[in-house]
């Protein structure tokens, strides 16, 4: 958690992860980009507002990575669980083009104050009344960071999650790591309670890969193949 906070220098509360899982549920019931926005931030530990400069085609649907832009890092890709892609794909909605989630005139959603205070008002809307804790973008990504550190995800998985690496180490494929980020984005759907079409057998079996530190070559199920 040290990486997000030196990001801009502050130290911002943290939401547990049922305040998350709460968020992510009222969120993921309401179609605007905004709460859109929200409903994908609960799943992955990206900048909000990385998230919301997002364009659809930087979703690359064959893959399900999604290309994040950072002024300091560059491009980062992260890859994505089924619960993550399914949030991105109700995003695009069959667009082809323009942002993931569009404001007014096609403009990035800023992830700010007021931001939150609409997103409170729309959440609202849905019978359940106001949400019974206080939230910002930061605090929900802190809280996911930290959820999936506490989780058991290893470090440079969930740093790779949150756009501060890129997963590789030269060696081997991509596609090596990207088995090892989704494990790990349906893991932490599944600490949310959101449906993934999965059985938690398979979670927990990606979660003990994700674990495994061992020559990758290696069965998990061998002595010592888990951690």
């Amino acid at each position: 958690m040290d990486m997000l906070r030196k990001e801009d220098g502050r130290d911002p509360f943290v939401l547990a992860t049922p305040q998350i899982a709460l968020l992510n549920r009222r969120a993921s019931s309401c179609d605007h980009p905004l709460a859109r926005l929200m409903t994908l931030a609960t799943l992955i530990p990206c900048p909000a507002a990385a998230l919301a400069g997002c364009g659809v085609r930087d979703f690359d649907r064959r893959n399900e990575v999604l290309t994040i832009a950072s002024p300091r890092r560059g491009h980062t890709r992260a890859a994505l669980g089924m619960a993550a892609t399914a949030a991105v794909q109700e995003a695009i909605a069959g667009r082809t083009s323009g942002l993931l989630f569009g404001g007014a005139h096609d403009l990035p959603i800023a992830p700010d104050a007021d931001a939150v205070a609409y997103l409170e008002e729309l959440i609202a809307e849905d019978g359940e009344g106001p949400m019974p804790f206080a939230f910002t973008f930061r605090s929900v990504r802190e809280g996911v960071f930290a959820g999936m550190a506490d989780g058991g995800v290893p470090q440079q998985v969930a740093e790779a999650q949150a756009g501060l690496r890129h997963l590789t180490d030269g060696h081997r494929p991509e596609t090596f790591f990207r088995v090892h980020e989704r494990a790990a984005s349906d893991w932490w759907a599944a600490q949310l309670g959101v449906p993934v079409p999965a059985t938690i057998d398979v979670i927990r079996d990606g979660l003990r890969q994700l674990r495994w530190r061992d020559d990758p070559d290696r069965s998990p199920h061998d002595d010592g193949g888990a951690a």
